[in-house]
């Protein structure tokens, strides 16, 4: 597995993981009819902080198992899989924007419209890392 495959996994899992834990809490107090309280954006910034100290660890680990591949700059083929698996990720992207947008027609507040936009670049984000490690096991 190569170093950029390997930052893929990486980037992928420290998306999911605290991200995950934030909508599955805001989801759970949504379901129990609270809506989203005050301490959400306290758990957001630890999700985020938490986000950082995992890829800079994981990332670290990597690196100090590979340092030439760590080092080396992205070939062809790299650049090739950043941009298709960007370009799937903007779609859904736009799509979720576009449904967010349409929820105000729905009577969604501010808070919940600004949860789905996250909701959305999240996403975007796990397609994109998801499209990356598909297009290097698959060769592109």
């Amino acid at each position: 597995m190569s170093f950029r495959e390997k930052s893929a996994w990486i980037s992928l899992l420290s998306v999911l993981i605290p991200f995950g834990y934030y909508f599955t809490a805001l989801g759970r107090s949504l379901h129990s009819g609270q809506g989203p309280q005050r301490y959400f954006f306290l758990l957001l910034v630890a999700c985020v902080i938490g986000q950082v100290a995992i890829q800079i660890a994981l990332h670290v680990v990597a690196a100090v198992q590979a340092p030439k591949d760590a080092q080396a700059a992205k070939d062809e083929r790299e650049r090739l899989i950043e941009l298709k698996s960007t370009r799937i990720a903007f779609y859904v992207l736009v799509v979720g924007v576009l449904m967010v947008a349409g929820s105000t027609h729905l009577g969604a507040g501010k808070i919940l419209m600004a949860n789905g936009i996250l909701l959305a670049l999240v996403m975007a984000e796990l397609v994109r890392y998801s499209g990356q490690i598909v297009y290097f096991r698959r060769g592109c």
